[in-house]
C-alpha cells in the first residue's frame, strides 16, 4: 500500500487508496477522535493502482463537526497491510 487520501478534505466524500500490488479484499476503518471504531466497510478485491472508495452517506450525515481518522487494511492470501492513520476533518 503506498498511499491514502481523504478526497476532498475537509468534508470528504471518498477516500482513494494506492495499491502497489493487488488485493483480495480491503477494509476501510473510520474512528473518532477517541479512537473508537466509528464504522468499517469491506471493498472486496481491488486491482494495484489507485482505487475509490466511497465513505457512507448515513455515516457522514451522522458524524458531527471536527477531527476523525481513517486507516485502510487490505489483504492478499496471508498477507496483510493496512495504511498509517489518516486526519479526516468534518466541517459544516
Amino acid at each position: 500500500m503506498l498511499k491514502l487520501v481523504p478526497v476532498p478534505n475537509p468534508n470528504p466524500g471518498e477516500v482513494m487508496v494506492e495499491l502497489s500490488g493487488p488485493a483480495d479484499e480491503g477494509w476501510l476503518r473510520v474512528w473518532s477522535a477517541s479512537l473508537r471504531l466509528l464504522d468499517q466497510e469491506p471493498t472486496g478485491a481491488l486491482r494495484p493502482g489507485w482505487a475509490s472508495l466511497a465513505l457512507p452517506k448515513p455515516l457522514l450525515h451522522s458524524l458531527a463537526n471536527g477531527v476523525y481518522f481513517i486507516t485502510f487494511t487490505a489483504r492478499r492470501g496471508q498477507f496483510q497491510a493496512s495504511s498509517r492513520v489518516i486526519k479526516m476533518m468534518i466541517l459544516r
